[in-house]
């Protein structure tokens, strides 16, 4: 599994070993060692990550990284991290600049076809489900991004890929002000 280690702002890596033994690395936000007393911190790096692992053991995570609020890929093959990739800076969708930045990268899910890897997650600032496929160039990917609109919602919060189908659900809410009321639910997209 991988989480954010919110004290020391870093993306880890647990596998378990044997039952009840579970080993421990830091992929992204620190390096060095602690027990050497060389460990430096990189960064605040692994919020809201997601993981998928494909048939070869090749682990592709999906993660925010909180210092400048950008979504992050990283692949981790035999234990050891490839280089962080920028997925999405905040600044631009479906191939067009947005303006201000916008805060994306939460409640992010990851599926893996080949040598796509697909990204959904929320973007926070105007409440959308974004996607951003990332198709294989070199040693990294070069990423699409595309926003799901979902007309008269704040959605995009906690996508789930739907099992061996290509559709994402994702909760949202709507608000009428004149009514005073607030409905939320899920709706599965076709991307």
């Amino acid at each position: 599994i991988v989480v954010y280690d919110r004290p020391r702002g870093n993306l880890v890596a647990l596998a378990e070993q044997s039952e009840g033994k579970w080993a421990r690395a830091i992929l992204d936000g620190e390096t060095g060692s602690r027990k050497d007393k060389t460990a430096i911190d990189t960064g605040d790096v692994g919020v809201a990550a997601a993981l998928h692992i494909d048939g070869t053991g090749m682990w592709h995570i999906s993660y925010v990284n909180g210092l400048d609020e950008t979504l992050r890929y990283l692949s981790v093959f035999g234990g050891t991290p490839g280089k962080p990739e920028l997925i999405d800076d905040g600044f631009s969708v479906d191939g067009k600049p947005i303006g201000a930045k916008h805060l994306v990268g939460d409640d992010s899910a990851i599926r893996v076809d080949g040598d796509v890897v697909t990204v959904y997650y929320q973007d926070a600032t105007v409440g959308t489900l974004r996607s951003a496929s990332g198709t294989k160039n070199g040693t990294s990917h070069t990423w699409n991004l595309r926003m799901l609109r979902q007309p008269n919602k704040f959605g995009g919060y906690f996508p789930q890929i739907v099992p061996g189908e290509n559709k994402v659900a994702n909760f949202w809410e709507q608000t009428d002000k004149t009514a005073k009321s607030r409905v939320g639910d899920v709706t599965i997209l076709s991307p």
